[in-house]
């Protein structure tokens, strides 16, 4: 079976999620580049562990929700499928119910992006990342 082309948009897309994952990884890492994964505990350099989804329906509206995006590990984020119960308990104490009531109410919206939407939010993610890396002295490499 051919491979499928991936359109422009989805390659924008791809893009824009990789920058923002990136961004939310380095700005949850401590000055030695390490992370810890918000549902287990346990703790990895930013590059060896994931950015994960509280809300797993990763429509447009809620798919660069910072708030909704943490890091987790390859093990929660995905064999255990974002750990869900473990993850709700760290949004409740950490983020806060009000503001965890409003990204569920956005879960269904509808959300079109354009292709200059996607990469006006990569260019905005990678140089909040720089700052973020140039801020704890982390490497991008």
């Amino acid at each position: 079976m051919a491979k499928r082309r991936r359109t422009p948009l989805q390659i924008a897309k791809d893009k824009a999620w990789a920058a923002c994952s990136k961004f939310i990884r380095i700005d949850a890492a401590d000055e030695d580049g390490n992370c810890a994964c918000v549902t287990c505990g346990r703790t990895y350099h930013w590059k060896k562990i994931q950015a994960g989804h509280w809300i797993n329906d990763r429509t447009n509206a809620v798919l660069f929700m910072e708030d909704g995006i943490h890091p987790q590990c390859y093990g929660c984020n995905v064999r255990k499928q974002s750990n869900p119960i473990r993850y709700w308990l760290w949004m409740e104490e950490n983020i806060g119910r009000a503001r965890m009531d409003q990204m569920i109410a956005k879960m269904d919206d509808s959300m079109e992006y354009d292709i200059y939407d996607y990469q006006n939010l990569e260019k905005e993610f990678t140089r909040r990342a720089e700052r973020a890396a140039k801020e704890k002295k982390i490497s991008l490499k």
